[in-house]
Order: structure tokens, then sequence, then C-alpha cells
């Protein structure tokens, strides 16, 4: 249907799920996780810390600042949420609520 598919993960699971590596018009970002997807071996014998989840929050959080900043660059305004624990924040996110698009965006009444 002509969609565009971006996927995160791991070169190192690419013999394992081949299939997704080689679909057509992906856009597949390698993570560089190893195998196991953990961090650490708690008591030295049992793995844990999923890397894939820290790496794959970072690489998230950037390409959105870096659509951020295209968007920004263009001119175009970015409704971008702060934390409401940070100053302003309750302010500037009810702001972007009360506009209709921003609601309609996330399917809200």
């Amino acid at each position: 249907k002509g969609v565009r598919l971006i996927a995160v993960s791991s070169s190192a699971y690419k013999n394992t799920s081949p299939s997704l590596w080689n679909m057509q018009g992906l856009l597949m970002i390698d993570n560089h996780v190893p195998l196991g997807d953990a961090s650490v071996k708690a008591g030295g014998v049992t793995p844990m810390g999923p890397l894939s989840t820290i790496a794959g929050s970072f690489i998230m959080h950037t390409i959105s600042a870096l659509a951020i900043e295209k968007l920004q660059a263009a001119g175009a305004d970015a409704p971008v949420f702060l934390s409401s624990n940070a100053p302003g924040g309750r302010e500037r996110n009810e702001e972007l609520l009360a506009r209709e698009a921003v609601r309609e965006a996330f399917l809200l009444p």
C-alpha cells in the first residue's frame, strides 16, 4: 500500500529473523545490541538489563528531536509537550491540547 516501515533491531539477530531484514522497502535501524540483549549477569549468572530498551529509547528520542528541528527550520510550529513537572509544563500542555489539530492527532474528543 506504499507505506514505509522503519524498524529498530540488532543485526546480531539478522540470521534468526531474515524475513524482517529482507522486507521490501524497510528502513532498518541497527541498534548494535548483542545476542541475548543483556547488559549484566545478576549474581554473575542470570543475564538481565536489556540493552535494546536503552538503545531503542535513545534512537527514538533522537529521531524525534531531529524531526522537530527540521520542522522548526522549515518554519512549522512543532507541538512539543513538556514534562508537567517542569516550570510552565502544565500550562504549555493545556495550550497544546486546546488545539483541534493536536486533539485530533491524539484521537481526543
